[in-house]
């Protein structure tokens, strides 16, 4: 029976309630109406063993749309691809071929695959996109741009808008008043002119990015002068809105909306802006955004997305400024776009450009004359583009050439275009054939565009020089202009040296421009900026500012202008970054150009790589307007140029002379080195007699005559210049002589090109590299182990001319999906993209603001987003039947439970990724057994207690038919659950936690099976004939084809990823691919959706780098935005008014059956293992923890009629009572850092004379390898008192569940060893074979999130029975810029303070200043000398015992400061004894031992020992200090605050830039036997008796 119903705006819509009627979804006509019915929260089928077809489920559907989509675009893109087409193009076409201008041109494909109903769905998930695009491309934009746009841009942009447009109107004006042409043409007309008037910014960026000039000159001024086109076209825009608004409604109207979007706008300007900045300045450099932030600005979006549509602006106008207002760039701007990037454009932006092209009907062309006019005003608007484009430049003397591949770029047609286009005939101005001919034409201008730039315009033609920029047509007294380029800090000591090598005199000056080169990320635009240094010093200044300032200092060095530095920093892709380095030579007119080898050699003998920074050198070799220099630092040139090196020391440079026009260039570069008065300078000449060294033509060999004798000549003029002849027969010979030079020179300067004579072509099977060289390859390979470093040059360019209603039937009007704006008489809530942005925003706001409140209560995120869903459901605010029919409609279940279980879909396949199913075969005996038991025990009593109630009870025949499934579902585990609440509680790496996790793995895989199989029969029962053996080969088929076929590619996919290089989005989007069809095969096999995915995510390989970039590229966005809006629809079938209360009581006996038999089945066996009742109680309550893979599968339950709603409904509550009960209660009963409290003394100054120290020793990356090595071998490890040390590599937990604590033993490897730690390992290897029979080294790796990292140190310390702890400082000091440097690790410091407040021993905090590696005698000894700082207390005494230990090494001085409180204060009488103790022992041991100083200073106050400090003369590779002391004490009155409390007082003082102290320090705090709750630099009195904790056997203790 049909019911004819009118909806609050008088619009028709009808629904059928008779749903047997209809077979499925249904499409009809009602007059010129068309109407599309759809089954309202069925979005999911049965599966073909039902009966069902899943393509008349929208899920499925909608899966395989996406899959034909992302086939079809990526088979255009490659088939494109050699013709240099931009992708956009292969995009557009794909859905054009997809839609009724092809394919869909059949009925029966457009009907199966495209029907209108899913059009609905598919516009409105593209529209969604689409908005968060544009979202995207406001922040990558600069707005600063506009303001710093120069008059040529400027002149630029206004012509570029208002020339087209004046003569594109004037034509389509004569037209329209000379032809008769169709109305419906001729009310187009202005339209055609307004869209080939713009010129969009975000076009023009992503056409520049994909033809690699976006930092060209070209490049910058098209970006710039697109930025004016875009304010000046969009003021005509808002302009034209508000007069048509006030035409059609009224001036009031149209001034209401007038000051509504301005209100809008600065709200976001005035307010969202300085919120932006604010969260920008809580967030130190080099440290990732907090994940709140990003979701903020998520909600923040989504708000003004449906504002937008309120007021009739759209989602894209406010979402496009909300983007500009985010400041582009690290670190808020380019966490938005890493993590939200991949997903719009790989799976988001593909649909957009589907939706636009089934729009468009090739076919509804009819009519010639129309597309003869048409194309005629868009010939005349692109010349009028051009023409406005090219004038100004011409007038600035731009090459015609150029000035017209300007004017091509700016006529450039993509994205916003095709918005527009699709906006408009979504308002019915333009008609199916005007759409058809102006999309074409949009595809043709850009195919036709792009091969036309590239042909014209290329940016290395302005680098060929017009005279000869090279050091050997330099004048001798003429200014040498060099220009260096940086990539990071580690460069900077040998290019120094270069500089300083090249000698910079009052005569012949050097001018030094120094280019930062940054990677470009989170914005559009490449810049190229001037260093402007800073009035006032920054406490904590930027890598650039550092470097530059590292080359200020060198500049301060010299005098009269001898050296002039001018600083810029260059933020350009890679790909094109070679452009920014030859435009600045080009300009700046430099002679030579440095840049640094892709690889680099550092102390441990490691060798780091950047593929990226060798493509760049290459490109800068290519195109260079002058030499080049490709430096290699082997790290040891500074031993001898820098300010400390001894005045007779020299630096010796050897020439390698082969000839040709680069070996010349070398040699005039080192014949300006010899001027140097520490630098010897020699030449060394390759010859002869049987083969040619090198071909060439005879100018050039006289041309190296004439060199060879010059050199000579001064040569003989000065003694630091010789020259010396080698004469070889073949290769061998060569390789021979170089090989002997590597330990003779600190710098070697060889040429790169050297022709191809015979002996060139036998040496050439050394050359890998290709930016080189043959010779250079030869001093780069491994198996030169040289010191030397390298120096390769190149000629210029000039020189190479010598080279509620479910299973209901709901059927509406087809209509467009956006709103015009209240101010049109639209309600956005009749519309189905308005509703769905409120809807999402609805539901992320209310989930936000229950976890604020819920988060001091310790509740975890799936209460509040549950919580969220029953809130908004039936049983509170969703009775209200005015707020359900306006917010929640029924009409909008269609569109929004597709895309909310799509976004489940990808948290299930996350989930999956992140799960370490290895865990099942490394599971000890006990986690097994407690997996099994709390899986076995609840289904015992669960099922025992149902069949008993099923006999006893009276009860509703469905409830009593599903008590058993019920037990069934509240008896299964889920290791998805498990992990999240382990991290809600900080514990996934404790004890505890890895116990837990490995039991739920067990339990949840044998739940997960067991269920499916459960499934699988039960939807059999279902099916027209015995389908159960089908099936089950399905499912078997399906884990086959993804363990056997999709995970092989996977695996090759990591294979083919360098280390330390990120995932190709190919790549990414080959798992996109993989995902689809693994979820429709399940769909159309009859399991849940989620199973496919799920699968899928198990077998990708977790951590880096294939699941750690899945996980970062998808997880904020899915968990943020499209996470909760699963959780509305969830709680939405939760209905507290169907549940009857004796219903309710059985079920909560099973419930709290199965709920008991968990903890009940984990506590057994642990108990049985003697683990103490408190921490066996709460293992079970996490253990029965359940979460939303459970809900998934009560709704899979549901939809096989397993069980009802009120069943349903009673889970639900129960399972938000009792996980909301659970989480609290663990934080009370478990405390992972109670076992660490001991009371054995494990201190160094209760250890036994001679004992075996063990020393734990943190590292966060390999630059804290050294100054640890270091601290150990000052140690005195020796026979007699071995040490033991053990490290741990601490690296953040990403792209998996489970923390990992690996032990690394001798010969063998594995994965997480090969990945992270090996050159760690290898450096600490080298040290114990180093000190055989006196050290052993024990290594770790431990993967765990940065809030729960301690665990790790402080379980390892607790278990190996260490006496010390060594953790280094959070900042990093770096010798290169004599300035601190943020580790670039989670949160280090965060780290360091919970391993003081809980360690069960020690700890030093060691700041490394590079000062441990001491000083080397003549004899070639290195000597040490120590400095201890002596006040008061517990903490002093454990530094002063270390202190004694390293003074027994003969080659360590040791100077103990005391500090003596001469007031008459009360103090610990007991604590000063043991004081007064350890000082008699140091000097009775300083009076055997001549080498070592005790000096005694009096002070009185505070302010008399920071003097006393301050005056130090502090001549000390380390200086070693306690941590706490008597804040009572008048020492120290005054003293509570301080920037680094993990440091102490003393310790903060001595980093500080007021203390003249640049020695390492070594901050000790000793083990604390009594924790009371403290501040970070309160003092704990030390328990008087004490244990301490020595092994049995006094000699060396081994560990196994």
């Amino acid at each position: 029976m049909l019911a004819w119903l009118i909806s609050p705006t008088g619009r028709l819509m009808k629904t059928i309630r008779d749903s047997a009627q209809f077979d499925g979804d249904q499409q009809f006509g009602v007059g010129d109406e068309t109407y599309v019915c759809h089954k309202v929260g069925i979005i999911n089928s049965h599966g073909v063993w039902f009966g069902d077809n899943p393509l008349d489920y929208s899920l499925p559907l909608f899966i395989l749309q996406l899959s034909l989509i992302f086939i079809c675009t990526r088979s255009i893109s490659l088939l494109l691809k050699p013709f240099g087409q931009p992708s956009i193009v292969s995009k557009i076409l794909g859905g054009i071929v997809l839609g009724p201008s092809f394919l869909g041109r059949n009925t029966e494909f457009s009907s199966k695959f495209f029907p209108a109903k899913e059009r609905n769905l598919l516009q409105t998930f593209s529209a969604f996109g689409f908005m968060l695009c544009v979202f995207l491309l406001g922040v990558k934009m600069d707005p600063n741009m506009i303001l710093n746009s120069g008059k040529k841009a400027v002149t630029i942009g206004v012509l570029a808008v208002f020339v087209p447009y004046g003569l594109s109107g004037f034509a389509a004006f004569v037209l329209d008043r000379s032809l008769k042409l169709d109305p419906d043409v001729s009310s187009m007309l202005h339209y055609v002119v307004t869209m080939h008037s713009l010129t969009a910014f975000p076009n023009i960026a992503c056409f520049l990015d994909e033809l690699r000039i976006l930092n060209s000159e070209i490049g910058r001024l098209a970006s710039s002068s697109s930025i004016v086109c875009d304010a000046c076209h969009f003021s005509i825009l808002a302009v034209k809105y508000f007069i048509s608004l006030a035409a059609e409604r009224s001036i009031r109207t149209s001034i209401g909306s007038f000051f509504s979007v301005c209100l809008l706008f600065g709200f976001i300007i005035f307010g969202i802006r300085p919120v932006a900045m604010w969260a920008i300045r809580q967030t130190p450099e080099g440290e990732p955004v907090k994940d709140i932030y990003i979701f903020a600005v998520m909600m923040v979006l989504l708000v003004c997305g449906f504002m937008g549509e309120v007021f009739g602006l759209n989602a894209f106008a406010p979402s496009f400024v909300l983007g500009l207002v985010i400041p582009d760039g690290p670190p808020l701007g380019a966490a938005l776009v890493e993590k939200l990037d991949c997903f719009v454009s790989v799976l988001l932006m593909p649909a957009f450009y589907t939706a636009c092209g089934l729009r468009m009907d090739i076919f509804a062309i009819q009519h010639y004359k129309n597309v003869a006019v048409i194309q005629f005003i868009v010939l005349v608007a692109i010349f009028g583009k051009i023409i406005g484009t090219i004038l100004p430049p011409l007038v600035y003397r731009m090459p015609v050439r150029d000035a017209f591949s300007l004017g091509l770029i700016m006529t450039t047609k993509g994205i916003v275009e095709l918005a527009l286009l699709s906006y408009w005939k979504s308002k019915h101005v333009m008609n199916e054939e005007c759409f058809a001919i102006l999309t074409i034409t949009l595809v043709l201008v850009t195919v036709i565009v792009s091969p036309l730039v590239k042909a014209l315009y290329d940016p290395s033609r302005r680098f060929l020089a017009y005279r000869r920029r090279t050091l050997m047509h330099h004048r001798q007294n003429e200014e040498l202009r060099m220009l260096v380029c940086i990539h990071k800090q580690e460069n900077i000591p040998a290019i120094l040296d270069l500089i300083t090598a090249s000698n910079p005199t009052k005569a012949s000056p050097i001018s030094l421009d120094v280019l930062h080169l940054v990677k470009l990320v989170g914005r559009s635009s490449s810049l190229l900026i001037p260093h402007v240094p800073r009035q006032k010093s920054s406490r904590y200044p930027s890598q650039s500012e550092r470097i530059f300032n590292a080359f200020g200092k060198l500049e301060q060095c010299y005098s009269d202008q001898q050296l002039i530095v001018h600083c810029f920093k260059g933020i350009s892709p890679y790909p094109t970054m070679h452009n920014d380095v030859c435009s600045q030579a080009l300009e700046r007119r430099s002679t030579l150009i440095i840049v640094p080898f892709h690889k680099q050699w550092v102390k441990d003998g490691r060798v780091e790589s950047c593929f990226a920074f060798r493509h760049l050198n290459k490109n800068v070799l290519d195109k260079a307007p002058c030499s080049v220099g490709v430096l290699i630092d082997r790290g040891n040139s500074r031993k001898f140029l820098s300010k400390n090196a001894e005045e007779k020391s020299v630096y010796r440079v050897a020439v390698i002379f082969f000839g040709g026009a680069d070996d010349r260039e070398a040699v005039a570069y080192a014949g300006r080195m010899s001027q140097q008065p520490k630098i010897l300078v020699t030449l060394i000449r390759f010859s002869s007699s049987t083969t040619e060294i090198v071909d060439g033509t005879a100018r050039s060999k006289a041309l190296d005559t004439d060199t060879l004798t010059k050199f000579r000549l001064n040569a003989f003029r000065n003694e630091r210049m010789c020259c010396q002849e080698q004469v070889v027969v073949d290769g061998k010979g060569v390789l021979s002589v170089l090989r002997s030079l590597h330990s003779a020179y600190e710098l070697v300067i060889v040429g790169r090109r050297h022709g191809n004579s015979r002996l060139m072509s036998e040496l050439r099977k050394w050359e890998l590299e290709g930016e080189l060289g043959t010779i250079g390859e030869i001093f780069a390979i491994a198996d030169i182990k040289g010191g030397a470093s390298v120096l390769f040059e190149s000629g210029s360019k000039s020189d190479l001319l010598e080279e509620e209603h479910q299973g209901e039937l709901v059927c509406q009007l087809f209509k467009e999906l956006k709103s015009g704006g209240i101010f049109y008489g639209d309600s956005p809530f009749d519309f189905a993209t308005s509703i769905l942005f409120f809807q999402v925003s609805l539901a992320a706001l209310l989930t936000a603001f229950l976890q604020y409140i819920l988060t001091p209560l310790g509740e975890s995120a799936f209460i509040s987003q549950m919580l969220a869903g029953i809130v908004l459901g039936p049983s509170f605010i969703g009775q209200d039947s005015t707020f359900t029919k306006t917010v929640f409609p029924v009409r909008s279940f269609y569109i929004s439970q597709t895309v909310a279980f799509f976004g489940c879909m990808l948290f299930m396949f996350l989930v999956g990724v992140k799960m370490d199913l290895s865990l099942v075969t490394s599971s000890g005996k006990k986690a097994v057994a407690v997996g099994l038991c709390s899986l076995s025990v609840p289904i015992i009593l669960s099922t025992g207690l149902a069949l008993i109630l099923q006999r006893t009870v009276t009860m509703e025949p469905f409830l009593n038919k599903s008590l058993i499934t019920i037990a069934i579902f509240q008896s299964s585990n889920s290791f998805y659950v498990t992990a999240c609440l382990l991290a809600d509680l900080k514990l996934l790496n404790s004890e505890l936690g890895r116990l837990a996790l490995s039991s739920s793995l067990i339990s949840g895989s044998f739940s997960w099976i067991g269920i499916i199989c459960f499934f699988t029969v039960r939807q059999s029962t279902f099916a027209k004939e015995n389908s159960l053996p089908w099936m089950a080969l399905c499912v078997a088929s399906l884990v086959i084809f993804v363990v056997y076929i999709l995970r092989p590619i996977m695996l090759w996919m990591i294979s083919q990823t360098a280390r330390d290089k990120s995932i190709k989005e190919a790549y990414i989007f080959s798992i996109f691919v993989m995902l689809l069809v693994c979820a429709l095969f399940g769909e159309y096999i009859g399991q849940h959706f989620m199973l496919g995915p799920m699968i899928l995510g198990l077998a990708v390989p977790d951590g880096p780098p294939l699941g750690s970039a899945l996980v970062e590229k998808l997880d904020s966005f899915v968990s943020s935005v499209l996470l909760p809006t699963y959780f509305v629809f969830s709680g939405a079938g939760t209905n507290v008014f169907l549940i009857q209360m004796k219903s309710f009581g059985i079920m909560e006996m099973i419930i709290l059956c199965g709920f008991f038999g968990k903890v009940l089945g984990a506590m057994l066996p642990t108990l049985f293992c003697k683990m103490p009742l408190v921490d066996s109680l709460s293992l079970g309550l996490i253990m029965s923890a359940q979460g939303i893979t459970d809900i998934l599968l009560w709704q899979h339950g549901m939809l096989l009629l397993l069980i009802d709603k009120q069943s349903y409904s009673i889970m639900i509550l129960s399972t938000v009572v009792l996980t909301g009960t659970i989480t609290p209660l663990v934080k009370v009963l478990y405390n992972p850092s109670k076992r660490y409290m001991s009371k054995r003394r494990r201190t160094i100054e209760h250890a036994l004379p001679n004992a075996e120290l063990r020393v734990l020793t943190c590292i966060y990356n390999q630059e804290n390898t050294p100054s640890i090595i270091n601290l150990l071998q000052l140690s005195n490890p020796s026979l007699k008192s071995p040490i033991c040390f053990y490290f741990v590599h601490l690296i953040q937990l990403s792209g998996r569940s489970t923390p990992l604590l690996v032990p690394h033993r001798p010969g063998k490897r594995d994965s997480v060893r090969s990945q992270h730690s090996d050159h760690i390992i290898n450096a600490f290897q080298l040290f114990e074979r180093q000190n055989n029979d006196k050290v052993i080294m024990n290594a770790y790796t431990a993967i765990a999130p940065c809030a729960t990292m301690h665990d790790d140190v402080c379980t390892l310390a607790l278990e190996k029975r260490t006496s010390m702890v060594i953790v280094p400082f959070h900042r990093q000091w770096t010798s290169n810029t004599n300035d601190w440097q943020e580790l670039s690790t989670c949160m280090v410091r965060s780290v360091n303070l919970n391993v003081l407040e809980k360690a069960p021993c020690s700890v030093g905090v060691l700041v490394d200043r590079g000062t441990l590696s001491g000083t080397i005698s003549e004899c070639g000894e290195t000597f040490y000398d120590i400095g201890m700082i002596f006040i008061q207390g517990p903490d002093d005494r454990e530094a002063l015992a270390y202190s004694m230990r390293m003074a027994e090494n003969p080659n360590v001085s040791l100077t103990v400061v005391r500090l003596l409180d001469i007031s008459k204060s009360r103090r610990n009488s007991l604590d000063t004894e043991l004081d007064n103790e350890m000082m008699n022992k140091y000097k009775i041991f300083e009076a055997s031992r001549k080498r070592h100083v005790y000096i005694q200073e009096d002070v009185e106050n505070s302010v008399e020992m920071i003097n006393v400090i301050r005056s130090m003369d502090i001549p000390y590779d380390l200086i070693l200090v306690g941590r706490r002391h008597d804040m009572g004490s008048p020492l120290f009155m005054g003293t509570e605050w301080n920037d680094h409390p993990e440091l102490g007082f003393i310790g903060d003082m001595l980093i500080s830039s007021d203390t003249n102290c640049d020695v390492s320090l070594l901050v000790v705090q000793q083990q604390s036997l009594e924790r009371h709750e403290r501040t970070a630099a309160s003092y704990v009195v030390m328990e008087q008796v004490c244990t301490v904790d020595i092994p049995r056997d006094l000699g060396k203790v081994w560990p196994v």
